[in-house]
């Protein structure tokens, strides 16, 4: 008779445990988004700047920002998409 309860409760303690298991791997997979986890390797491009393009200046002052803007010119991008379709209808 006695053997019987210690059954039951080893097969409780192992359906609590696999539960507690199930639950960790759900949330596990839920917090990577279904993704394999990452080795710790950081891409370089998180710890290089981004280059500001040339003729273009980090400032936040309204005159060289507003004399960026007078210096652009307009017929330069039209150039440039004439150029582009050009080369991709020669493909």
């Amino acid at each position: 008779m006695r053997q019987k309860g210690i059954a039951q409760i080893t097969v409780l303690v192992a359906l609590i445990l696999l539960v507690i298991a199930a639950s960790a791997a759900s949330y596990y997979i839920l917090k990577n988004g279904g993704r394999a986890p990452t080795t710790g390797i950081v891409p370089v491009s998180y710890f290089t700047p981004t280059p500001t393009p040339a003729g273009v200046s980090d400032s936040d002052d309204p005159s060289v920002i507003e004399g960026e803007l007078d210096a652009t010119s307009l017929d330069s991008v039209d150039n440039d998409l004439n150029n582009l379709e050009t080369s991709a209808s020669s493909l």
